[in-house]
């Protein structure tokens, strides 16, 4: 494998690791922030829900190969599932 296609290689696999992981950061901490509010409320079922299934998007992004994870319309879509995990948590 030549020197540069390696390199771009790493820089491809940094980059989906660090979204991954802020990802996982942003999951956590709205999960945390709304699920211990909206304990023992009849609404805490669905809460608990929207939080594991923003969870469970970031284990199908896990699961993206690494040379799919890097296209514009996966890039695009992202943002945009983290926009409205987040509005409704």
């Amino acid at each position: 494998m030549p020197l540069e296609s390696r390199e771009q290689l790493q820089t491809e696999i940094d980059h989906r690791k660090a979204i991954l992981l802020l990802r996982w950061l942003v999951i956590i901490l709205a999960s945390y922030l709304t699920l211990f509010t909206y304990v023992g409320t009849p609404t805490y079922t669905t809460v608990f829900a929207i939080a594991m299934i923003f969870a469970a998007s970031n284990v199908a992004l896990m699961l993206v190969p690494r040379e799919k994870f890097t296209e514009p319309a996966v890039q695009r879509v992202v943002p945009v599932l983290d926009l409205i995990f987040v509005c409704t948590t």
